[in-house]
């Protein structure tokens, strides 16, 4: 499971666009992108994301 690794929260969006691929941390108190590789990023695709917006 993905983990936030500046506040260690578990709940992440992932974000993809022409430059950059990685998981974008929904902490209103933090917010960091972190970025992965293909590798990490179809690992993380694998899941299932959940959101309440």
């Amino acid at each position: 499971m993905w983990r936030c690794k500046y506040c260690g929260n578990e709940n992440g969006m992932p974000y993809t666009d022409r430059n950059l691929k990685g998981m974008l941390c929904l902490e209103p108190n933090c917010g960091r992108f972190q970025s992965m590789t293909d590798e990490e990023s179809q690992l993380e695709e694998t899941h299932q994301y959940e959101s309440d917006f």
